[in-house]
């Protein structure tokens, strides 16, 4: 096609569209739910939001402590979980004050749990270094992933192309890829600390703090990740082995906090944030086995973020440490 209108389709802005007042500061997470709804996650309790930002529900933890992650069942609309401490509780939206099972299996506090595609698994990365795998259709421990990880795992989330595989991450700047099945190590890549020469990195390390996968093309799968050194590195996963580094963007100017992905007019576009303030949206291209990132957007947000989340409609909604979450919209 023509230049000029490739560019045009290329086009990406993002409009700022409402704040919604939590009244608690700092909210720890943020996810919007399959039918538009988003869910705010506090000290001792989840808060459930209607696209047009009123209040429809306020579920009270049983366990004492900050929620620091919420994700819904990819098979089972109704079907939540969420962590608190080092549990992770299991419950049906139709009635959150009685949770259908809680699982008590990690040695420390949960910073991440996400849902296997088919909805039977969920994964757990904790304050130890480890992975548990939970079957919540038998509501009972299937696998933990260990002795890999040197510090902190925060971040895992499961493969969308690879039935057994799981991936993780942590402040041991390691990205693990993982057999859930036998409970083995694939492979294991250390981040460098400059991934690109001449790129804009900062001096802190490039601590992995987020995850997402995405599949490009089908049959060829890549890991996006939020690095510590202010820089949102991209890997392949077509090899057996080791993730292996395609690109980076290095807009960022302090440790990138999340990542989120999603399509948008047949484009797979990045959604980072960070402790500078930034959002910032960028393009994933990949041509004969290599692949680019370019950063296409990028607006000041007014407060340190703690959690982003970018919803199939391509909301973006920010939690920082203020009483309020804000939402933008990639136009």
């Amino acid at each position: 096609g023509h230049p000029y209108i490739e560019l045009l389709k290329m086009a990406v802005s993002l409009a700022f569209v409402m704040k919604i007042n939590t009244r608690i500061e700092d909210t720890a997470c943020v996810y919007f739910g399959s039918n538009g709804d988003l869910f705010t996650c506090h000290e001792k309790a989840i808060h459930c939001w209607s696209p047009q930002g009123i209040m429809t529900a306020s579920v009270a933890s049983p366990i004492n402590g900050t929620i620091n992650c919420i994700q819904q069942s990819p098979t089972s609309p109704n079907t939540f979980v969420y962590a608190v401490q080092n549990t992770v509780v299991f419950c049906d939206n139709r009635n959150w004050s009685s949770p259908v099972h809680t699982f008590t299996c990690n040695k420390d506090e949960i910073n991440e749990v996400s849902f296997h595609p088919s909805g039977k698994y969920i994964c757990a990365g904790d304050d130890s270094g480890e992975v548990k795998v939970l079957d919540i259709d038998d509501k009972k421990l299937f696998q933990t992933l260990n002795g890999e990880h040197d510090n902190i795992c925060s971040t895992a989330v499961f493969s969308v192309t690879k039935k057994w595989e799981l991936l993780s991450g942590g402040l041991d700047c390691k990205l693990l890829r993982w057999n859930f099945s036998i409970g083995r190590l694939v492979g294991a890549t250390v981040v460098p600390e400059d991934l690109d020469e001449g790129g804009n990195c900062t001096v802190n390390p490039p601590f992995v703090y987020s995850i997402v996968a995405l599949p490009v093309d089908g049959d060829s799968p890549l890991l996006a990740c939020a690095l510590g050194n202010g820089a949102v590195g991209l890997y392949s996963l077509k090899e057996k082995k080791a993730a292996k580094y395609m690109a980076s963007s290095h807009l960022h100017s302090s440790s990138v906090v999340r990542v989120g992905h999603v399509r948008r007019n047949g484009r797979d576009l990045l959604v980072s944030g960070s402790n500078d303030g930034r959002i910032v949206i960028s393009r994933v291209d990949c041509k004969d086995k290599r692949c680019a990132i370019s950063d296409i957007a990028s607006i000041s947000h007014d407060s340190k973020i703690n959690w982003l989340t970018v919803s199939k409609e391509c909301c973006v909604c920010i939690a920082d440490q203020t009483d309020f979450v804000s939402i933008y919209q990639i136009q």
